[in-house]
């Protein structure tokens, strides 16, 4: 608990005060820079194991306050303040990298699996303001670069004997035509023994799955798998390893979203078939309801 005796009610040289400043400047970047540090309570600091570690300010910076406030280089807001931001010491994408490798490597070092790293990596972005949008971006870039980093070294080997680093199972080829185009996927794949190809695979190719007849329309999915998944699939040599990968990969829908990729169909199917399976009575009745329903739905005004 604070006192008078924590403070220092003495005149101050101009030294002083700018040492002072130069303590919360870098008290500051410690806690990410946010746009406010609370004066009660706490502020958060991003700690070696990734979680959000309670920091107090410390209070002989407190007595500087009205010190700062004169000079115009904070403002104090209740119970915040917000320092000028071209007068805070922000940190360079690197340097929030770095530190993220080293908190990563650490947690990896104590039983974390792949997965886990997503909370690190949101963590870390919520946790460090930077000096502006494009070096927001450029920090993002190079932290997808160090996620594949280590997916690269974890590899199959993790997915596999360690089923937390997968995620949640999503099961996306379920069905006995679904699994025929898996067939095919795992065809293209187990050839490619490069991160960078598996990629550009699923960059460049969509995945038919079937004919929805409830909504009279061919089922057809863009694949997004992570970065682990990536490398496991370059290392699989069989379909059912690359069956039990593509289950927990996440995808896609959007109409929009299909324009630039070329549509992978199992054996047996192609755009023709799928036309011919649509143009049935039986489809076509399915699909003018549709229609209807959307029409009412949108008050008459189908775009």
């Amino acid at each position: 608990m604070e006192s008078l005796f924590d403070f220092n009610f003495e005149s101050r040289s101009e030294e002083e005060v700018k040492e002072a400043f130069a303590q919360l400047i870098q008290f500051s970047k410690k806690n990410g820079n946010p746009r406010c540090l609370r004066t009660k309570g706490y502020s958060l600091n991003l700690d070696g194991s990734c979680s959000f570690e309670k920091k107090n300010i410390p209070s002989y910076l407190k007595t500087y306050f009205n010190d700062f406030e004169e000079k115009g280089w904070i403002k104090v807001n209740g119970d915040a303040i917000e320092i000028r931001d071209d007068l805070k010491d922000f940190h360079t994408p690197e340097e929030v990298v770095e530190i993220f490798r080293e908190t990563v490597e650490e947690y990896l070092k104590n039983g974390g699996n792949f997965y886990g790293i997503y909370t690190i990596r949101t963590n870390f972005s919520l946790g460090y303001k930077f000096k502006d949008h494009p070096t927001y971006l450029e920090f993002t870039r190079i932290m997808e670069k160090v996620m594949d980093d280590f997916a690269k070294k974890l590899g199959l080997k993790h997915f596999i004997e360690v089923p937390e680093s997968r995620g949640h199972k999503m099961d996306l080829f379920d069905t006995k035509l679904a699994k025929q185009t898996v067939k095919r996927i795992a065809e293209d794949i187990i050839p490619m023994t490069v991160f960078d190809d598996v990629r550009d695979y699923f960059n460049r190719y969509a995945f038919f799955r079937g004919i929805d007849r409830q909504m009279a329309k061919p089922d057809i999915l863009v694949l997004k798998p992570n970065a682990l998944e990536i490398q496991s699939l370059a290392e699989a040599t069989d379909i059912k390893t690359v069956d039990l990968i593509l289950s927990y990969c996440g995808a896609v829908w959007s109409k929009n979203s299909l324009k630039k990729y070329t549509i992978i169909y199992p054996d047996g199917w192609n755009r023709e078939r799928v036309l011919e399976e649509l143009s049935t009575p039986e489809m076509i009745d399915v699909f003018l309801k549709e229609m209807e329903r959307l029409s009412q739905l949108h008050g008459g005004v189908l775009t």
